[in-house]
């Protein structure tokens, strides 16, 4: 279960990290989200372990990491959903949407329009 080979592709996408709106950690790894179960969330910085739920409630998925480093050891498995491959480029599109909002002058809604043309198609559905 946790011995996994990985080819180019997949090591790129076994483990993106991402800050959530609340100062809190979001992992993507491997078509599954993962937001911190352990420790709390002030201590997470300079914990040596952290523990990851999966971000679909009724999932019992669980994971560990060495701190916010990878890689990611899989402690229980995913059932009840499949693997969401696009909520990578949501979570990307949503990071560089805030990183522009931060650094530009621009009215929201030309930010957001200019983004959705960029999007996928699966994306956005």
């Amino acid at each position: 279960m946790n011995e996994l080979v990985l080819d180019d592709d997949l090591k790129e996408n076994s483990w993106r990290l991402f800050k959530t709106q609340k100062n809190g950690y979001k992992l993507y790894s491997i078509g599954y989200t993962y937001t911190v179960d352990k420790p709390v969330l002030s201590l997470v910085p300079q914990a040596s372990k952290v523990y990851w739920k999966c971000e679909d409630r009724t999932c019992p998925g669980r994971s560990i990491s060495c701190g916010l480093n990878p890689p990611l050891k899989l402690t229980q498995s995913h059932f009840g959903h499949e693997k969401n491959i696009n909520r990578l480029n949501e979570l990307e599109t949503i990071k560089k949407l805030k990183e522009i909002a931060l650094n530009s002058n621009e009215p929201p809604r030309t930010i957001i329009r200019k983004t959705l043309i960029e999007m996928s198609t699966e994306s956005i559905s």
